[in-house]
């Protein structure tokens, strides 16, 4: 297995020799950025699995590499390699992360080697790159798989929902990313077809969840792709008539910063999916930039707030701030609040606290393909009554 293709964006030529040198010997092939206008330029014509950034770039730094990267939306995994101190490194990170950018590790200059190559054999081990016709077969052959997360009331603890994710564990490269996959389709024009595929997966499978719990509703991921296409909505219904699937029992997530792409049309389908029925949710509240006015505007039922601040809550203050502040912004304007990457008992007794609505994560279960999932409701119901 190749670690597949890597671009490295460094001013000093000795240094992007260097990480290119070792990157082959352990299964990249790599490209090579001296210039940040350069690296702007080209990279929309080009696909990496990895991309090794300077911070110090001259031109454009590396923090507006960094925001570069999250408006166009890149699912490759993001490596820092700099001569700055560890708290602006970690800083940046946080930042990386905050705008849904993967962070593959972190550098300082001068390059130790040895840790260099284990970071990029780890890398190349794990990340292995599928093609487009990988893609196609799986999509033909039924490889595309779904997994559900529940999510619960906070202040009762019975679950109200579940979350569907897409998976794809290839033949040969193993468990794909699904960042990497779901930014292919999206790239590549096939993400109407994968979003059915887990669609006609989730309703089935909710179908099936109403024998043991009634009404529970299922979620579905919406790629703001999707929100330019006027045919949307009555495709959907059409669907899940057919299936005999009830609207209310289903939800469509949208990201915040899709969602304000386009606001007007956006908010032309949004509208029509909501008339028929179907619940809207904003997703990873809080790392986008719409303004008051606009999610005002907007006819969603929930906001999701972003796991990278519910995970660091109990550490940071300013985390517990911008938390508080969403759960009160979405009771003051009548939106259910829902808090994610919940992963211990203490973030979720303080969620209960400020008064959140509903919560997921790995300290309520993990993501489950079916029939795990059914297994699991059947036990906490078992345990719990309706829970």
């Amino acid at each position: 297995m190749t670690g597949g293709h890597i671009l490295i964006v460094d001013d000093d030529p000795r240094i992007t020799r260097l990480v290119r040198r070792i990157a082959e010997k352990v299964g990249f092939s790599a490209t090579e950025f001296n210039d940040s206008e350069q690296f702007v330029e080209a990279y929309p014509s080009l696909s990496a699995s990895l991309i090794i950034l300077d911070l110090n770039m001259p031109g454009k730094d590396g923090i507006e590499l960094l925001e570069f990267l999250a408006e166009q939306r890149c699912t490759s995994s993001v490596m820092f390699i700099s001569g700055v101190d560890r708290r602006v490194l970690g800083t940046t990170e946080q930042l990386a992360e905050g705008r849904g950018l993967n962070i593959a590790g972190m550098l300082q200059k001068p390059v130790d080697v040895s840790q260099l190559r284990q970071l990029l054999s780890s890398h190349a081990k794990s990340h292995g790159v599928p093609t487009v016709d990988d893609l196609d077969r799986a999509l033909a052959s039924g490889a595309i798989k779904v997994a559900y997360q529940a999510k619960i009331d906070v202040g009762t603890g019975l679950v109200v929902g579940a979350e569907a994710l897409a998976r794809w564990d290839h033949h040969d490269l193993g468990p794909i990313n699904p960042e990497l996959f779901v930014g292919m389709a999206e790239t590549t024009g096939r993400i109407d077809l994968l979003t059915r595929v887990v669609f006609e997966q989730a309703i089935k499978a909710a179908q099936g969840w109403s024998n043991i719990i009634p009404n529970l509703t299922v979620a579905v991921n919406l790629s703001p792709q999707l929100l330019s296409d006027l045919s949307l909505p009555d495709r959907l219904e059409e669907t899940m008539q057919h299936q005999g699937f009830p609207a209310t029992n289903l939800k469509l997530e949208i990201t915040e910063r899709g969602a304000m792409l386009d606001v007007n049309r956006s908010m032309a389908i949004l509208s029509r999916i909501r008339l028929k029925g179907v619940e809207l949710s904003i997703d990873d509240f809080g790392t986008g930039s719409s303004s008051l006015v606009q999610l005002y505007r907007m006819p969603f039922g929930e906001i999701k707030i972003d796991r990278s601040f519910v995970t660091d809550m109990l550490d940071h203050r300013e985390a517990e701030v911008i938390v508080n502040s969403i759960i009160q912004l979405g009771k003051s304007m009548n939106l259910s609040v829902v808090a994610e990457g919940v992963e211990d008992e203490d973030v979720l007794n303080a969620l209960r606290d400020m008064g959140c609505d509903q919560a997921q994560g790995y300290f309520i279960n993990r993501p489950l393909a079916e029939p795990g999932f059914s297994n699991w409701l059947h036990e906490r119901v078992s345990l719990n009554g309706r829970s």
